[in-house]
């Protein structure tokens, strides 16, 4: 019962801390390690190319492990549970065989039995507004106020 009560409390202290990024996006100092957008990865890229006390192999391979980070970033984003993205429709597909393996336990021997879609359509629209407001709050915040790296 404890790993759950630490679990629990871990993801508070993580929701906290990524709201209190948010927050600090427009502040005089804004922490290189936190939520950047398309504008902050290139500017990232731009910077880690043009290094000048670097072999340009150097650059070229720390380039290449960026873009693989924000490829995997991008991978894993999809695979949340959300209705919009793929990791949605992936939960509904589970759900359904989950119940269909229920009621076939039961004695229920019809067919697959499908979550209607159309029902949760609400809820993607609000994933996709929220998604399209954070992404023009890190973009402006990428473009007043970029992260520096030197």
């Amino acid at each position: 019962m404890s790993v759950l009560g630490s679990g629990v409390t871990g993801m508070y202290d993580t929701l906290v801390r990524r709201l209190g990024e948010v927050a600090n996006l427009f502040s005089p100092d804004r922490n290189p390690n936190g939520l950047v957008g398309v504008v902050g990865a290139a500017r990232a890229g731009g910077e880690l190319l043009s290094a000048p006390d670097v072999s340009a192999s150097q650059r070229i391979g720390d380039f290449v492990v960026l873009v693989a980070g924000v490829n995997l970033a991008v991978g894993l984003f999809n695979l949340l549970p959300l209705f919009p993205l793929d990791g949605g429709h992936l939960a509904v597909l589970g759900f359904e065989q989950a119940r269909h393996g229920v009621r076939r336990l039961t004695g229920y021997r019809g067919p697959v039995k499908r979550v209607d879609l159309v029902k949760l359509l609400p809820a993607a629209y609000a994933m996709v507004a929220f998604f399209v407001l954070l992404s023009l709050l890190i973009l402006s915040a990428d473009i007043v106020n970029p992260i520096r790296f030197n």
